[in-house]
């Protein structure tokens, strides 16, 4: 099971800066989404196409 604590650790990220990643609270540098796409066998686009989904979802939407 991938964590956020074990992707952190994977791809040298804090796990809070996945947590606000994944809500859309910070913004995704290249860089990042190039590394955690590496991680998880996807690509960088797709990372970005969904933390722009979490970044326009609506307060209170879920996920």
């Amino acid at each position: 099971m991938l964590t956020q604590p074990v992707l952190g650790r994977a791809v040298g990220l804090a796990t809070s800066k996945i947590t606000r990643h994944e809500r859309g609270q910070v913004t995704l540098d290249a860089g990042d989404a190039a590394r955690l796409a590496a991680a998880l066998g996807i690509d960088a686009d797709e990372v970005f196409r969904a933390w722009e989904r979490a970044r326009t979802r609506p307060v209170g939407a879920p996920a």
